[in-house]
């Protein structure tokens, strides 16, 4: 996911960071991923990526970090504006679903199809951290001001987690899939910490 870091310091060259919780989202891949699976993943998660800093680089600005976390990979840039940031977030959903479509319509591998579906439609929900709700701040950001954009994502993150959570509660109950559940805690966890450094 894209990041603007103008108001930080400005570094010459782009710089790549590894935080400990990546060591551990990989570990998590080899151990619950079928045989086959993790380089189809892998592929996705480039995808996804790449329509980001593609996006980026079209829209003229300049990439200075690249982090990669608990959640996959953070490309911090400056000289952007509200709607070139509204722009990169929604690039890597926009190449994800392309990806999902040719794979399809070629008759590719299903198994990387439903990936980047997925990909796109989780990246897209408008929860603060992701690429949804990036994109629906810098889009309220140009006209509206920084309280009532702070206030909606505010809203948006309390429905989102609401209904992800009642989602991963009947999942859970129901058909014994964890997935929504695990999902909500990691986005609520997400959330508080985006709302935690909006505060500071």
């Amino acid at each position: 996911m894209p990041e603007n870091c103008s108001a930080r310091r400005k570094p010459k060259t782009v710089r790549l960071r590894v935080e400990p919780g990546a060591f551990f989202t990989f570990a998590a891949l080899l151990l619950f991923l079928k045989e086959g699976e993790l380089i189809p993943v892998i592929a996705a998660l480039a995808v996804h990526e790449a329509g980001h800093l593609a996006a980026i680089c079209a829209c003229g600005l300049r990439p200075v970090s690249l982090i990669a976390g608990t959640g996959g990979f953070i490309i911090c840039y400056r000289d952007g504006d509200y709607k070139k940031d509204a722009v990169a977030a929604l690039a890597g959903p926009a190449l994800s679903l392309l990806a999902a479509l040719c794979a399809s319509t070629l008759h590719a591998s299903q198994f990387f199809a439903g990936l980047n579906a997925a990909f796109a439609a989780f990246n897209l929900i408008p929860i603060s951290g992701l690429d949804g709700g990036r994109a629906m701040s810098a889009l309220l950001s140009v006209r509206c001001s920084a309280d009532t954009v702070r206030k909606t994502a505010l809203v948006s993150d309390v429905l989102c987690l609401s209904l992800l959570f009642y989602l991963g509660a009947y999942a859970a109950l129901r058909h014994s899939n964890y997935t929504f559940l695990v999902s909500a805690v990691y986005l609520c966890i997400m959330c508080c910490k985006n709302q935690k450094a909006v505060v500071k």
